[in-house]
């Protein structure tokens, strides 16, 4: 051995002899014509020279600043090359010299080996004090930890060797470029008569880069030929052994320290826990009055103790689960490591692709960790708080003095007691005094101890996040490769015939006798619950008729469209769970006896994992068969999809038709799929398996293709109803996917993809679910909004038609108005509830959307790959981006349709107005907008660093151009608060009269009385006048004028007009109505009716009724209404003479005077 290591050795100079001249023959030779510049080209440099050039350049008056700074940088530069220089020369003679010891270091590591090897690990002495095995236990963490920064170091350097070896080739490449273009610079140099202190400086810079060039590939060929002598002998391989064997040395130490230092705590605890017991009880039975104080505070020391040790017996277990949890993680990053140094040496294949499945299933479950990681938090508040009561217990125990007073009033503690004395000091006092010192060390270790256990809850924490992290990385690596590795060989003739295991486990009396006497002794062990098992499954098939007929008269009372109740839809939907378990439960139950039962035997057993693959095959199977038992049932005649739902009964028969036909050929299939896939080994054919697997995914897609089909599938209702729209234009699209897919998973199962077909499988079973179980929710829901609205409907009419029964059948135009308003009220409900429904189907939309990147994110690679993926000239994420999409759909969803769910879920139950229920929905929408504007900047990595500038130019803007805007949206938010208008007001704003219909972020919008919408920036409503008819009181008043001809009784008239008035059903009884006789008109004795209406709904109408009631009356009375007169005399006493002439016509207008 050792002359085949001095052979390599030679072998390893010779190469780097040879190597030098080889490299030097490759450079490039420029020869150079001798000029007056060889001498200063070829001369060298030294740091004295340098040194002193430095100190003339700083001491020059000559040069200017900034030629002195110029000269000093070059100085610099070549300070720093001719210490690199000589860094190259010390690594280059290291080299060396480890080159010429590689075999005694070789011989030396083996050495070391062997004797660890054979040395035992060092255990503590039986008879160590506490205190020693505590400090010996540090010096050994501390060394433990020196190793083990080591070997990651170790680690570290191999793994990258192959890299460092390239970089210096690469090196040496570039090398000899550098070279000729530093000595082409120097050529270039003034000749020395032109010398001058910045040419030397600059000389000098490239007098030592040179000499660094010239030095550096010498060093880097010694440094590749001594990794390649290490390469050669093991070297590095031998290192890491060593390494990990001192390491994993260091770890059996520390662990026998930890273990003796608590086995000493522990002991020494019990033993001073007897004694002071001992003492306590002896105490008691003296009968002194002190001896009882002293018995209770040994007594309260026992219990500290007791403390200390539950907390020590935690403490050791948690310091065993922490080191547990450690070695899981470390070995879980060596098989991570192995995985992909494998995958580098050999790339993908059949066995890689089994060594990955292995590994996946040994990845521990990063939900249980968590939640034990959540769990263990509430562990840590209370053992903090019992600390901070310990100490708070510790400090009352400072002053022992006082304590001692407190028993022993009439002691003397401030009596300072020599050694000569102490024979003369009470022994009650001294007694006292031991045993509160000894509850004070005894607090003071609980302390210690919790402080410990404290924080060994930190690092179990950390270590199980590391877990987690680790967990994660190597979940990830294994999904983007595992699936698209072949598991199987291809189907063929000799995959079949080779597949004796599968029959073997179909007819191998032995397996199916050890199955039964298995379940056969869980049956004699649980006699109850298979007894209540039987009872319950007898119990379902007795009364499935039954249901039948409850479910059928369930439907037809709720297809009553006097139905409000969901009672009969919950009713339906339990007798539907039920009748969908008699064909799961026998399948579950067994599959669940089975996994306890296997529980309860030895695991070393040959049959053990696979009783436990049989079950979990048959919980899942169980799953699978009770949700297309309870499609089924739901699709049944009079079912919940048909009278509930209300869904097409055409759709209905077709998918109770298919998922019947579908059970009955599937459910034996999938039964054999579960045994047979138990009892196989990795590696084995299964060919078997796969075929029945092939069966059900070709029978998968034939009822798929009846179900999904445009002419008579379950979708056709659908389809033909929306001629030309989405679900037209989209069908043939779904009636292809529904089909090929299952026809590509039985194509990837034949080819040998038989993992990857089973994992697809199963999510696209996991997908299937999530669609029904999401549109079952969405209609439970809408069925409960339709009852909710039919409910506030029914109230709406019956409030009208009191309305209408209130008011007189001759007043037909009031009557149209309390029409013409229920009509509204219809058409405010309406709207409610299309936003309801625009709400529903948008989040079931979006919940469909995550629901199913969940499911499928983890299992196809190409979801992964957008993790890494930006978008380009930014660091945002494609994955951030899709969630801020998604995040923006739900707020416009959210904000614009939640307001409309309020109104009908819970603002029409609360005892508000119907302008504060809208004014509570307008700052909704405003809070929902702000929560999703920040849950949206999140993923956008949109924070406060990075919209500053934002906000400055929006200060900016508001004085500006945006002054207006943002002027509208505080008083927009002022009104909302301070509520100066509101929906259904009635109002006056610059001459134009409404009521106010919409109040939004900008503006209002008025409806006027010609029905015509008038936009009014909200700053208008703060800032300008208006009158708001109807703001804390609806009441309004009407004056009538009405005038009488002379002669009338005044009393008559005031009588008939106050009788009129209060016939009105409009006007008010308080304040009550008047009638006043204001003033002698010219023509008229003027009247004044003045009436209080409740609101202004009625007051066009309750004016013109008193107006023809008015007219009616005084007509029938004789009353006469005058009307204004006025007389015109006209006196002439001129004749008018007219005069015609050919140019002009002259007309003389005489004077006239007119009076009337």
């Amino acid at each position: 051995m050792r002359l085949i290591s001095y052979l390599l050795l030679l072998s390893c100079f010779l190469l780097n002899s040879l190597s030098l001249p080889i490299a030097s023959a490759q450079l490039p030779v420029i020869e150079q014509a001798p000029d007056e510049n060889e001498a200063a080209r070829t001369q060298t440099v030294t740091r004295e020279g340098v040194d002193s050039l430095k100190t003339q350049i700083e001491s020059s008056a000559e040069l200017k600043e900034e030629e002195k700074q110029a000269a000093l940088s070059s100085i610099q530069n070549a300070i720093v090359e001719l210490t690199t220089a000589a860094e190259y020369s010390n690594r280059e003679q290291a080299a060396k010299n480890d080159l010429s010891k590689v075999d005694d270091l070789r011989n030396h590591i083996q050495s070391e080996l062997a004797d660890l090897k054979k040395k035992k690990p060092e255990t503590p002495p039986n008879d160590a004090e506490l205190v020693n095995l505590g400090q010996d236990l540090a010096v050994k963490k501390a060394e433990l930890a020196e190793a083990q920064t080591n070997l990651s170091s170790l680690e570290a350097r191999i793994e990258g060797r192959t890299e460092r070896q390239r970089a210096k080739k690469d090196r040496l490449a570039a090398i000899p470029a550098e070279l000729e273009a530093t000595k082409k610079k120097l050529t270039q140099l003034p000749s020395p008569e032109e010398t001058t202190l910045i040419s030397k400086a600059e000389q000098a810079s490239l007098l030592a880069t040179k000499k660094r060039l010239e030095l550096e590939p010498t060093m880097l060929q010694t440094e590749l030929s001594l990794s390649s002598a290490k390469e050669a002998v093991a070297l590095s391989q031998m290192e890491r052994e060593l390494a990990n064997l001192r390491v994993d040395r260091l770890k059996q130490e520390v662990q026998a320290y930890t273990d003796a230092v608590n086995t000493a705590r522990r002991e020494n605890a019990k033993t001073l826990k007897e004694d002071i017991t001992l003492e306590a009880e002896r105490a008691l039975d003296s009968g002194e009055p002190w001896k009882k104080e002293l018995a209770g505070i040994l007594t309260h020391t026992t219990k500290i103790i007791d403390v200390e040790l539950s907390v020590q017996n935690k403490l050791q277990a948690l310091q065993k689960q922490i080191s547990e949890s450690r070695e899981e993680r470390e070995s879980l990053a060596e098989s991570l490591a192995q995985v992909k140094s494998r995958e580098s040496r050999i790339g993908s294949s059949r066995s890689f692709g089994m060594r990955l499945r292995q590994q996946r299933s040994t990845i521990p479950d990063v939900d249980v960790l968590n939640s034990q990681i959540r769990s263990r938090s509430q562990t840590y508040e209370q053992t903090q708080i019992r600390y901070f009561e310990t100490r708070e217990e510790r400090k009352k125990l400072d002053n022992l003095e006082e304590k001692i007073a407190a028993v022993l009033p009439n002691t003397n503690n401030d009596i300072e007691i020599s050694d000569e004395d102490a024979d003369e000091i009470d022994p009650t006092e001294v007694r006292l005094r031991e045993a509160l010192t000894q509850q004070r060390e005894a607090l003071d270790r609980l302390i210690l101890i919790y402080d410990q256990y404290a924080e060994e809850l930190d690092n179990y924490n950390a270590e199980q996040a590391y877990l987690i992290q680790l967990s994660n990385e190597i979940t990830t690596y294994i999904d983007r490769r595992v699936l698209w590795i072949r598991s199987h060989d291809p189907l063929s003739i000799r995959t079949l015939t080779s597949d004796i295991n599968s029959l073997r486990v179909l007819f191998d009396s032995d397996i199916w006798q050890k199955l039964i006497g298995l379940l056969f002794t869980d049956f004699w062990s649980h006699l109850f619950v298979y007894s209540l098992m039987i009872v319950i499954w007898g119990f379902l098939i007795v009364t499935q008729s039954r249901q039948s007929r409850r479910i059928q008269q369930t439907g037809k009372k709720a297809a009553s469209r006097l139905n409000t109740s969901m009672k009969p839809t919950v009713q339906s939907m339990l007798m539907t769970f039920s009748k969908s378990l008699l064909l799961p439960l026998p399948i579950l139950f067994i599959g669940w006896r089975l996994n306890v039962a296997s529980n309860l035997i030895d695991p070393n057993l040959p049959y053990f994992p696979h009783f436990i693959n049989l079950s979990s095959n048959l919980l899942i199977v169980a799953t699978g068969l009770f949700c297309l038992e309870f499609i089924r049932n739901v699709h049944r005649p009079q079912g919940l999809a048909q009278s509930h739902f209300n869904w097409p009964k055409l759709s209905c028969e077709i998918v109770a038709k298919q998922t019947q036909s579908f059970l009955y050929f599937v459910t034996p299939l999938v039964v054999m799929i579960a045994v047979l896939t138990a009892w196989n080994s990795e590696g084995e054919p299964e060919s078997l398996s796969r075929i029945f697997s092939i069966a059900v995914y070709l029978l998968l897609a034939s009822a798929l293709h009846q179900l999904v089909g445009n002419e008579k599938g379950a979708i056709s209702p659908w389809v033909n109803a929306n001629r030309n729209g989405w679900t037209d234009r989209f069908s043939t699209i779904l009636h292809f996917l529904s089909v090929a897919v299952p026809v590509a998973l039985a194509t990837l199962t034949a080819s040998g993809f038989t993992y990857a077909s089973d994992r697809l499988a199963l999510k696209l079973a996991e997908t299937i679910m999530l669609i029904f179980g999401v549109l079952f929710i969405r209609a439970l829901f809408l069925r409960w909004l339709t009852f909710r609205h039919r409910r506030l409907a029914i109230e709406e009419a019956r409030e009208a038609r009191a309305a209408l029964a209130r008011i007189d059948k001759d007043h037909e135009t009031a009557r149209n108005q309390t029409a013409s308003e229920i009509q509204e009220s219809k058409s405010i409900l309406a709207e409610v509830s299309a936003q309801s429904r625009r709400l529903l189907n948008t989040s079931v939309v979006v919940f469909l959307l995550v629901g199913v990147w969940f499911i499928w994110t983890d299992v196809l690679p190409a979801l992964h790959y957008f993790d890494d993926f930006t978008l380009p000239g930014t660091d945002l994420r494609l994955p951030n981006l899709l969630v801020a999409i998604v995040v923006a759909i739900l707020t416009a969803t959210a904000a614009r349709n939640i307001p409309g769910l309020l109104q009908i879920t819970l603002l029409e139950w609360l005892p508000i107005e119907k302008s504060s229920r809208y004014a509570i929905g307008a700052l909704i929408q405003y809070g929902i907008a702000v929560i999703g504007i920040l849950a949206i900047s999140e993923p956008l990595n949109i924070g406060w660093d990075k919209v500053q500038w934002l906000a400055a130019a929006l200060t900016f803007g508001l004085g500006f151009g945006l002054q207006e805007i943002f002027a509208n949206f505080v008083s927009g938010l002022i009104i909302l608060f301070e509520q100066p208008v509101r929906i259904g007001d009635v109002v006056t704003i610059d001459g134009v009269s409404g009521i106010v219909n919409r109040i939004r972020i900008r503006s209002t919008t008025i409806v006027d009385w010609d029905r015509k919408e008038y936009i009014v920036p909200n700053r208008e409503f703060i800032t300008g006048k208006l009158l708001n008819w109807t703001l804390s009181d609806s009441t309004t008043r009407i004056v009538l004028q009405v005038g009488v001809a002379y002669g009338t009784d005044p009393e008559t008239v005031r009588e008939m007009l106050l009788k009129i008035i209060r016939d009105q059903p409009h006007v008010m009884r308080d304040p009550s109505p008047s009638v006043t006789f204001d003033t002698f008109g010219d023509s008229s004795l003027d009247f004044t009716l003045r009436a209080f209406l409740p609101n202004l709904d009625n007051r066009v109408e309750t004016i013109h009724q008193l107006n023809v009631e008015i007219n009616r009356q005084f007509s029938e009375a004789g009353i006469e209404i005058p009307f204004p007169q006025r007389d015109l005399h006209v006196r002439s006493s001129v004749h008018l003479p007219i005069t015609n002439d050919a140019s002009e016509t002259h007309i003389v207008t005489p004077q006239s005077d007119a009076e009337g």
